[in-house]
C-alpha cells in the first residue's frame, strides 16, 4: 500500500495508510492574521494558528461503509513558526492504526447536507437578489 511517512522536527508523528483508502493527505493549515494587512478571521483577529492534519478516506468494495481517518492526536497537531514538517511517501505493508476515525456520509448525506445549506443561504439572502420577495412579504 502507499503511506505518509510524517515527521515534525525529526518526531515521527505516524505512518499512515490503510489497504481501503481511496483519499490520504497529509495539510499544513495556517489560518489568521498571515501578514501585515491581514484582517485575520472572525474568531482570531490578531494571531494565527497553524496545524498540520494527517488523514484518510476508505473507498471499501461491495457498498461496506467508508470512514474518515486520522492519524493526528486530537483534531489536529499544533506547529509553530520554524517548525520542520516532513512527508515521505513509502510503500508498506503495515501502517500505525489511525487515532480517530468517523462514519463517512453517504451521497444521499452529503447531497441533503448541501441541499439545507443551499437553502439557508438562499432564504438569508432572497429580498437581496429577488425584489418581488420583498415585496410580497411586506403585503402579507
Amino acid at each position: 500500500m502507499i503511506a505518509l511517512e510524517v515527521f515534525v522536527n525529526g518526531r515521527k508523528i505516524a505512518l499512515a495508510g490503510a489497504e481501503d483508502l481511496v483519499v490520504l493527505n497529509a495539510i499544513i493549515n495556517a489560518v489568521g492574521k498571515l501578514g501585515t494587512k491581514a484582517r485575520g478571521t472572525k474568531d482570531n483577529r490578531r494571531g494565527s494558528d497553524l496545524f498540520l492534519s494527517v488523514g484518510g478516506l476508505t473507498g471499501r468494495m461491495r457498498g461496506a461503509a467508508d470512514e474518515h481517518l486520522r492519524w493526528t492526536r486530537g483534531t489536529d497537531e499544533a506547529l509553530s513558526i520554524g517548525d520542520e514538517v516532513r512527508v515521505r511517501i513509502v510503500r508498506a505493508k503495515s501502517a500505525d492504526r489511525p487515532k480517530r476515525r468517523h462514519a463517512a456520509a453517504t451521497r444521499d448525506d452529503a447531497g441533503r447536507q448541501q441541499f439545507e445549506w443551499a437553502k439557508k443561504i438562499y432564504l438569508a439572502e432572497r429580498e437581496k437578489y429577488e425584489p418581488t420577495a420583498a415585496i410580497t412579504r411586506r403585503k402579507r
